[in-house]
């Protein structure tokens, strides 16, 4: 579950490896806490990744046999995905970095609250480390 694997035509990036399986721990933890069954992915704003992650989950979880269902239901726009995700036990928000305001997500997760979704937590995707300039004027 370490190094680049493939997933699709296109190599991951080496932390998204660490960062997917950190991912699936707790996932896998959660389900077993609560009996879940079910996790919806909900992406909030453009382009939040939703569907990355949730393939790479797949593919790291197809050989639990206790593995939840991962359903990207597609983005907190749309009524059919709210649906969805109050219709699944847990619900994990996702969202790109820099792309989405705290007050939104906040308003978001609340919404899906309102409504009886379980709200597990956020995902932040495409999160990028810059080389800080002191130490790329050093390379």
């Amino acid at each position: 579950m370490t190094g680049n694997r493939q997933a699709g035509p296109a190599r991951r990036k080496p932390g998204f490896d660490t960062d997917i399986d950190a991912l699936r721990l707790a996932l896998v933890a959660e389900t077993k806490r609560t009996g879940a069954r079910s996790v919806a992915f909900i992406g909030i704003g453009r382009s939040a990744g939703v569907t990355t992650i949730t393939e790479a989950l797949r593919e790291d979880m197809a050989a639990g046999q206790d593995a939840p269902e991962l359903i990207d239901v597609g983005s907190l726009d749309s009524p059919d995905a709210i649906a969805s995700a109050v219709g699944a036990d847990l619900t994990v928000l996702v969202v790109a970095a820099g792309a989405v305001r705290r007050e939104a997500l906040r308003d978001g997760a609340a919404k899906l609250r309102t409504l009886g979704a379980r709200v597990l937590g956020v995902v932040i995707n495409k999160r990028r480390f810059p080389i800080p300039g002191a130490v790329y004027r050093r390379l």
